[in-house]
């Protein structure tokens, strides 16, 4: 039996499910499936296309640990986004009741569609895999108490002195969980390819000379080891920022949890002084913010996928 795997790190929940009275446009068998967690509480996973599941399954950290395991009564396809964890729809049954999930500890979601699929002659009825997700929640052990709460601005300017002092295991640790795990799902096809003609560009961009030597990378060590390629070979814009002064001006709000802080950068290239305004998007952490990504890089997956398949 194949299974739709949709890899998680999280440290607790998965989230809302619903009955089979709204369902999506079916899915085909060769179809892709992108999941986004939406971390909060419930923590809710949601699926585009979202079309209907018909098995759901979380595996714990240990070998063979199963967590919560439930599906369909009649092994339909009726399973609709998003799904919250521990909380089954009616039409469903569960071999194996939801465990509580310990945070800081990772956890893998099965999702599975049944089709009928020719063999040898007959048809036989299969979960197919969809795709693949990795992600992190957030609720982890908290930082240690601060006397206050620390502003946006203060954050920024601490994750932007990071950047500009080339700390890429400091800048990594100052970003939001969520956007280190953004970067290891984008980076996921050169992560897992098993082809060995990818060692090359594995080497170059995280530093490692295999895929075994990649799987051991935390999120957090994925993410300086890209960043530090990414400058390194940036050249002449990575010089320019080291010398840079940053002045914060203010923060726009984006929801109560995402600040926009808008800041001056003053530099030099070639001796001549520049100025020009930047952003850093901060998302809410604890008592403090931590940074996001700054740009949507799906295209960067295309073509490390694109790279891995022309590999096999």
């Amino acid at each position: 039996m194949r299974h739709a795997i949709l890899v998680a790190a999280i440290s607790i929940g998965v989230a809302g499910c619903a009955g089979p009275g709204r369902l999506a446009p079916e899915c085909g068998p060769t179809d892709q499936v992108d999941i986004t967690v939406h971390v909060g509480r419930p923590t809710t996973f949601s699926w585009t296309p979202s079309c209907p599941m018909a098995s759901i399954q979380v595996d714990g950290p240990g070998p063979d640990q199963i967590m919560w395991q439930f599906r369909t009564r009649d092994s339909n396809n009726t399973l609709a986004s998003p799904i919250q964890y521990a909380r089954r729809p009616s039409h469903t049954i569960e071999p194996i009741p939801a465990a509580p999930l310990v945070p800081g500890d990772s956890y893998t979601v099965s999702m599975g569609r049944f089709y009928y699929m020719p063999n040898h002659g007959a048809r036989e009825r299969w979960n197919i895999l969809l795709g693949q997700v990795h992600f992190a929640d957030i609720a982890e052990a908290a930082p240690p108490a601060q006397s206050r709460a620390e502003t946006p601005e203060e954050a920024a300017m601490r994750y932007a002195h990071a950047l500009r002092d080339n700390n890429w295991t400091e800048v990594a640790s100052l970003m939001h969980p969520v956007a280190l795990a953004k970067l290891h799902n984008t980076l996921r096809p050169l992560l897992e390819c098993q082809s060995p003609a990818l060692d090359p560009i594995r080497q170059r961009f995280l530093d490692v000379s295999s895929r075994d030597e990649a799987a051991q990378l935390s999120d957090t060590e994925v993410t300086a080891r890209f960043l530090r390629s990414v400058m390194d070979q940036a050249g002449g814009v990575a010089a320019a920022f080291r010398t840079a002064t940053v002045e914060p001006i203010g923060h726009v709000m984006e929801g109560p949890d995402t600040a926009h802080v808008v800041v001056r950068l003053s530099f030099t290239v070639d001796s001549i002084p520049m100025n020009a305004i930047d952003v850093f998007s901060m998302a809410r952490y604890h008592s403090t913010w931590r940074g996001l990504l700054k740009e949507n890089i799906p295209a960067m997956r295309i073509m490390f996928r694109r790279l891995c398949a022309m590999a096999h």
